[in-house]
């Protein structure tokens, strides 16, 4: 009984890794290889998505394509002409959905930009993406900056907005910011693998958190790469609730033993 007490006991403590949290995020990626693509295969890192979406940086605007989801779920495709055109030194905004893991970002070696079929070359992007974690333990969501690159980057122009109308958080809206501004870092340098985390202090996990950043290698600083991302922790799955239940009877049975 007591070997059950104490597993119970564990159970609440590590609730809140077990506690599942899904993003929204929006990223630039620039065509370098040199000649019109009119396609795409987009690859992504550590994460699974369930929507993706590419809309062309130019004027006249370009028109949004959806992809089509890899099987496995770790990437997508774009029909043929689909978003148009992109010449060389052209940009387009990659958004999607998926469920959070630490690092999930863009897979640019992976990524290939094609013309009717062929591979022309990868996609380039910079940095990784922003990482907000909701702490269920202190309420408190902390914003994690990670450098994935083999060369200085810095984050610039970063904006924290908290408490955000869940109603906004889809690919399309959740980039309007409709919560409360937050004073933090405008500016974040990062040598390779380096990280750098800042609390956002205490907000409600029922509605979404959202940062803009800027990025840009330290030796190309008018170089940007925008980045958004869009966080919201989820209600615990009825497994999560079970083990919170255990973990608190567990507490609650050990404290009375005592």
């Amino acid at each position: 009984m007591k070997n059950i007490l104490i597993l119970s006991t564990l159970l609440l403590l590590v609730y809140p890794m077990f506690s599942s949290a899904s993003y929204i995020r929006k990223q630039t990626i620039e065509n370098d290889t040199g000649g019109q693509v009119n396609d795409l295969k987009i690859r992504f890192k550590f994460i699974t998505v369930d929507d993706v979406q590419i809309k062309p940086n130019r004027q006249p605007p370009g028109k949004n394509a959806k992809g089509k989801i890899d099987s496995d779920k770790k990437g997508g495709s774009f029909a043929k002409g689909s978003f148009g055109g992109i010449a060389n030194d052209d940009r387009a905004e990659i958004r999607f959905s998926a469920q959070f893991r630490r690092g999930g970002r863009i897979d640019s070696k992976a990524s290939q930009w094609t013309l009717d079929g062929v591979k022309k070359g990868n996609v380039k992007t910079r940095g990784g993406a922003t990482d907000m974690v909701f702490d269920f333990s202190i309420g408190e969501t902390f914003a994690t900056f990670f450098n994935p690159e083999d060369f200085d980057i810095v984050f610039n122009n970063i904006f924290f907005y908290i408490d955000n109308d869940s109603s906004n958080f889809s690919l399309d809206d959740f980039d309007t910011p409709s919560g409360i501004l937050v004073p933090g870092p405008s500016s974040v340098m990062l040598a390779p693998n380096e990280s750098f985390a800042f609390s956002l202090g205490a907000n409600d996990p029922l509605l979404y958190d959202l940062v803009f950043t800027d990025v840009s290698a330290t030796n190309e600083p008018e170089n940007l790469f925008s980045i958004a991302t869009g966080s919201n922790a989820t209600v615990a799955e009825p497994t999560t609730l079970l083990l919170f239940s255990f973990g608190t009877i567990g507490l609650i049975s050990l404290t009375r033993n005592r």
